[in-house]
């Protein structure tokens, strides 16, 4: 048996024009398509401005009222992003009209604690996204975008059963108004000419009669409202890159008030990389003028990451050492690079608490690159050569992800991290040896050695590394 949560965005077409440092909450605004109200937020309604109405009007009647024309595109968008959201509760997404989602929530139920705390947890995801919204559930797709779109909350247990899930989605449909229902104006308006205003009503009269009156159509619809009719829905597909531009009403001045629109793109990825399974190695961050110019600036991390706070924390850091322009009109956020992400190990006591740990080798590399620029660190990797001064080289961050899990230690003696360039000519009095030798011959191709290396110790009873061959007795490093 099939659970369907609908999330209805009742004021989407208005919140697509939220931005920082504007409350559209508590100032009276509307959005209009050909002129006439589409959206309107509750102070414009308390005004008693009801959807249909003249811009004029509204002007008459609410002298301070802000006005956007209505923007398809940009409601497409959001909905692209907030369809990447609910994927982090169910893999079985569906798009039921501009401005609500379709979620089967038949298999999640344990994962995210039952049906209340389910909801509470959508309300606060699509909360911290900038959207209040309306969460209907039932048995049926339709049924539950129609208790989304009247606010009806039935008294669901936490893990219904199968058989109370059907009794239970059709409690609400008997007092839900057809105002609520997928019906022509016209259809809707017979109806209550005869005196039917709710769902119940309706469903109360015999099928054959709706059919000779209103047609097939009406009674596909209503078999697939209660269930008596397969209502299947196509599955949406989530992005397969992460870009997004958040475009600003006002200028934004200064590093400190960028970090607000930026904190929400960060928040944007974080969610798709969750749905995904990913973790962002590399991102670029773009802040841009109204003209198009502007900074870009790319973080990079050792490992992984998807939280959040981590991905923040390592981008302000990187902040400091760029310049950014005086007024920005543009935020823009790329995952350049991403990776399957590997569980996140956590030493534990033996009480099972967590140990407090010191910052680890690769966070710690993360912030010095950050702060410092990734020219400041340089990277080795170990190169298939047995000659010492090329058993090693510089490499950027992508070759060494190939050479450290391509290339495995070899297993050899004993090998200093100071290398001396040129090897230094000593005399063999001056050293005492304490192992060897070790035979290294190599190079045929380019530039041939024949080496026998040894651990010894010189006069001032460093411990070193030389070799002998036909020039004579060399240090080559030294032991630390």
């Amino acid at each position: 048996m099939t659970l369907w949560f609908a999330v209805h965005l009742p004021w989407l077409a208005l919140d697509v024009f939220k931005r920082p440092g504007i409350n559209l909450r508590d100032m009276p605004a509307v959005v209009t398509e050909a002129q006439q109200v589409f959206c309107m937020n509750e102070p414009v309604r308390k005004a008693g401005i009801n959807p249909g109405t003249s811009l004029a009007t509204v002007r008459s009647l609410v002298p301070e009222l802000i006005h956007y024309a209505r923007d398809p595109e940009a409601e497409t968008q959001r909905m692209q992003r907030l369809i990447t959201a609910a994927y982090e509760f169910t893999p079985y997404v569906s798009q039921a009209t501009f401005d609500a989602l379709l979620l089967e929530m038949a298999g999640s139920l344990k994962l995210f604690g039952g049906v209340k705390q389910t909801q509470r947890t959508l309300k606060k995801r699509f909360g911290r996204l900038g959207h209040r919204i309306a969460v209907g559930i039932a048995h049926t797709p339709r049924a539950a975008l129609a208790c989304a779109k009247y606010g009806n909350e039935s008294a669901w247990s936490d893990y219904p059963q199968p058989t109370e899930i059907k009794n239970t989605g059709m409690q609400p449909l008997q007092v839900l108004p057809l105002a609520c229902l997928e019906l022509k104006p016209k259809t809707r308006e017979r109806f209550e000419n005869m005196g039917m205003h709710k769902v119940g009503d309706l469903l109360q009269v015999p099928r054959r009669e709706l059919r000779k009156r209103f047609g097939d159509e009406l009674i596909t619809y209503l078999e697939q409202l209660t269930g008596d009719r397969a209502d299947p829905w196509e599955a949406e597909q989530p992005q397969e890159a992460f870009s997004e531009r958040l475009h600003l009403i006002d200028p934004i001045r200064g590093k400190d008030e960028v970090l607000e629109p930026m904190q929400l793109l960060a928040e944007m990825l974080s969610a798709w990389l969750a749905q995904t399974n990913l973790g962002v190695r590399r991102l670029r961050w773009g802040v841009y003028t109204f003209e198009g110019d502007g900074a870009t600036f790319e973080v990079g991390f050792e490992q992984p990451r998807h939280e959040l706070d981590e991905i923040m924390a390592i981008t302000q850091l990187r902040m400091e050492t760029v310049d950014l322009p005086g007024e920005a009109m543009t935020v823009a956020l790329d995952a350049l690079r991403v990776s399957h992400r590997g569980e996140k190990w956590v030493e534990r006591d033996v009480l099972g608490q967590p140990l407090a740990q010191l910052l680890p080798p690769r966070e710690l590399l993360e912030r010095l690159t950050a702060r410092l620029g990734s020219a400041a660190l340089q990277r080795f990797a170990l190169a298939d050569d047995h000659r010492p001064e090329f058993a090693w080289k510089s490499t950027e961050e992508e070759q060494q992800i190939v050479s450290s899990t391509s290339l495995s230690v070899p297993l050899r003696g004993r090998r200093p991290l100071w290398l001396l360039v040129p090897p230094v000519k000593v005399r063999d009095e001056h050293l005492q040896i304490i192992s060897g030798p070790e035979r290294i011959q190599c190079g045929w191709w380019e530039r041939e050695q024949r080496r026998d290396y040894f651990v010894a110790r010189d006069r001032d009873e460093s411990w070193c590394w030389c070799f002998r061959d036909a020039q004579g007795w060399f240090v080559h490093g030294y032991f630390a």
